[in-house]
């Protein structure tokens, strides 16, 4: 035998190598044999296990399954998906029915309970606690996991040997594995790792099921096998949870709609859709509902038609915006968006009719190149949630301030009745008191005239006392 530590097969080896010394003895019994001495090595030799057809098929074990048609015993698994697509949930979810022998997702029953760990790093501590509680209440009991969370590396020698003394302590079956520091290293060292982890579960008896993520975001659709050449765990992995979303998340409305693509080498294989209701900031939750996909082909096309008219109207309000300052017209507008006149008018005309495309003030359809302008939709005003001793203190001031208000508007007519008063008699004074002035420029202009009878002397008529106009030249002339 090969030196080195451990060698996992070598219980198998020793039973095989008895199983056909007793087969060769009992021929020499019976006198076919030849006398030869049988030889199998078991870890020195060749590093290739060699079988016949009938020996491959007698060594064959009946596949033990956890959940029957969705996961293997001793055969590593993995949930693998883009980010944010609720692997560590699902996995929590996965770990509770296995425990309590309940039903994956309320939909895949396992076969009974069984002793589950899970394996994470201290900073998905707050999440994971979330994740159990939310578990609990939904089913009306705790996930009977054994949690271990750990911010070294999980590969290094110290934390393998106390994987391998944890699952032994707690004689786990099954290990979920989210392995969150991980994620952030290139592929290769990546997958290097993961594989070192698996093998260590696989070693101590346990079943290792590992939350793995795919390098490149992957567009709301139903994954296969080929997606997973992207993820770190494509060289381990014998049977699979696939994940990705089949609508873009709505922030604010707690709902998740996901596909779920199972697959594995025991021949396991299924497509679902899997409705998941997280419930909002206040009140947590954790629904699931599992959709057949035939039932799902309506909606995915609907889906696929309203993410079509969502990136035309997108090219269209960026095309409004880019013109922005000028005249806009239709045909300005097509130009700019760079789209075909069937797919431009189908989204023109569905705008339009929405509101969102509409004439220019001083514009009209009856004009040869009539001018448009984009509606922005206006949104509710979302008021913040106030606690109680908030609102009643706004009541109080409320109530204060009315009390005030009608206060001064019952004094308000007597100081107002006072006021006019005032003013009359200041009016009426001011009346009395005021002499009227002579109009200067008036008294310049007019004429004075004597009231007196003209008198006769001996020198003639006297002269009118009248001011020639001229001044001393005219007096002179």
């Amino acid at each position: 035998m090969a030196a080195g530590g451990d060698f996992p097969q070598f219980d198998y080896y020793v039973e095989l190598l008895r199983r056909r010394l007793a087969e060769r003895q009992q021929a020499e019994d019976n006198g076919g044999g030849s006398g030869e001495i049988v030889r199998l090595e078991v870890g020195g030799g060749s590093p290739f296990q060699e079988f016949t057809t009938d020996e491959l098929l007698a060594e064959q074990q009946p596949d033990e399954w956890l959940i029957p048609g969705v996961l293997l015993r001793h055969e590593p698994g993995v949930i693998c998906g883009p980010g944010k697509c609720l692997k560590s949930s699902i996995a929590v979810d996965l770990g509770g029915a296995l425990a309590t022998g309940g039903k994956f997702l309320g939909e895949f029953a396992a076969t009974r309970s069984f002793r589950v760990g899970f394996v994470s790093g201290t900073s998905k501590r707050r999440a994971l606690t979330d994740l159990a509680h939310r578990w609990g209440e939904s089913h009306e009991e705790k996930p009977q996991l054994v949690w271990s969370l750990t911010g070294d590396d999980l590969t290094e020698a110290k934390s393998l040997q106390h994987l391998r003394q944890w699952i032994a302590r707690h004689q786990l079956e099954v290990v979920l594995i989210d392995p969150q520091q991980l994620f952030s290293l290139p592929k290769r060292a990546q997958a290097t790792q993961l594989q070192t982890l698996v093998r260590c579960c696989l070693q101590s008896g346990a079943t290792p099921i590992v939350c793995c993520e795919t390098r490149k975001q992957i567009r709301p659709r139903a994954m296969d096998v080929a997606d997973m050449a992207s993820a770190a765990c494509d060289g381990f992995a014998r049977q699979w949870l696939l994940l990705n979303r089949r609508q873009t998340y709505q922030p604010g409305s707690g709902e998740h709609r996901l596909w779920l693509t199972i697959g594995g080498d025991a021949g396991q294989d299924g497509l679902w859709g899997v409705d998941v209701r997280v419930g909002d900031f206040e009140r947590r939750a954790w629904t699931t509902t599992v959709r057949d996909a035939c039932s799902l082909r309506d909606e995915a096309a609907a889906h696929e038609v309203e993410s079509l008219h969502q990136r035309l109207e997108s090219k269209v309000r960026l095309a409004f915006t880019n013109l922005a300052g000028g005249k806009i017209t239709k045909t300005k507008v097509r130009d700019q968006c760079g789209m075909n006149g069937v797919k431009f008018a189908a989204a023109w005309d569905r705008l339009v009719a929405a509101g969102k495309i509409k004439l220019a003030p001083g514009s009209t359809g009856a004009s040869l190149y009539p001018e448009y302008q984009w509606i922005e939709s206006v949104e509710p005003k979302i008021e913040p949630v106030r606690s109680e001793a908030s609102v009643a203190a706004t009541k109080n001031n409320n109530a204060v301030q009315s009390d005030r208000g009608s206060k001064e508007t019952t004094a308000a007519p007597t100081d107002r009745t006072a006021e006019k008063t005032n003013a009359v008699r200041s009016d009426r004074a001011a009346e009395k008191t005021k002499v009227p002035q002579p109009d200067r420029a008036a008294e310049k202009t007019k004429p004075v005239r004597s009231t007196q009878p003209r008198q006769e002397n001996k020198c003639g008529p006297v002269p009118n006392p009248e001011p020639q106009r001229g001044g001393a030249k005219a007096a002179q002339g």
